[in-house]
C-alpha cells in the first residue's frame, strides 16, 4: 500500500536532508518496488501451489501406475527378473 506523506509532516528523507522533491520520488520508488515484489511474492506461492497439486497428481499417477504393473507382474516374477538381472549401476552389497 503507497505510503502518503506530506512534506510538511516530513519522511526520514526530508529530515536526513533531502529536498521534498528528491523524498517523495525516494517514497514512491520504494512504493512501487515493495508493490513489485508483493506481486512477485503471489506469483511464487501460486506456482508453489501449482507445483504441490502437480507433484500430488503424479504420484496418484504413479501409485495407479505401480498397482497396475503389480497386477500384471506378480512381486515374486519381479524379484526373480531382479536377481537374475541385477543392476550395473549398483555395487553388490549396497541394494
Amino acid at each position: 500500500m503507497p505510503r502518503h506523506y506530506s512534506v510538511q509532516e516530513g519522511s526520514g528523507y526530508t529530515r536526513m536532508g533531502a529536498s521534498p522533491g528528491v523524498a517523495k520520488a525516494v517514497e514512491e520508488r520504494i512504493d512501487a518496488l515493495h508493490q513489485a515484489a508483493q506481486q512477485q511474492i503471489a506469483e511464487l506461492q501460486q506456482l508453489h501451489h501449482d507445483t504441490l497439486r502437480q507433484s500430488a497428481r503424479m504420484q496418484d499417477e504413479q501409485a495407479a501406475y505401480l498397482a497396475q504393473q503389480s497386477a500384471i507382474v506378480p512381486d515374486g516374477m519381479a524379484e526373480g527378473w531382479l536377481a537374475a538381472n541385477p543392476d550395473p549401476t549398483i555395487e553388490p552389497g549396497q541394494a
